[in-house]
């Protein structure tokens, strides 16, 4: 399944894209919001009072940022790749005229703290 949405002529996610990412602190998810035009992408931590219940982490008309800047926390991670990598992608998503949590909150969820 292909979507296009924020107005692109190309398609803005995959099947592939729409896959639960499972990481060692947490599960993400990359949902479409037709309501807004955009994706988002959903987090969920897999521990304490609140796991299992997912919370939008950002949400940007490109389901391939959203699903990049997932890969790029859970390979922080898993120490498979800088943690500067996933800061680029989210600074990426917000200079694209996404939106996102603080960015103190992205940084704990990179080290694990969320």
């Amino acid at each position: 399944m292909t979507r296009n949405i924020g107005g692109s002529l190309l398609p803005s996610a995959g099947a592939e894209t729409y896959r639960a990412k499972e990481g060692k602190f947490g599960t993400f998810e990359i949902r479409p919001i037709l309501d807004a035009d955009s994706h988002g992408l959903f987090y969920a931590r897999n521990y304490g009072d609140c796991a299992g219940t997912f919370i939008l982490i950002a949400m940007h008309p490109n389901g391939y940022s959203c699903d990049n800047l997932a890969e790029r926390i859970i390979a922080a991670w898993n120490n498979e790749g800088a943690a500067n990598r996933a800061i680029q992608q989210f600074d990426y998503i917000l200079a694209c005229g996404g939106l996102t949590e603080s960015r103190e909150n992205v940084f704990a969820l990179i080290n694990g703290e969320r």
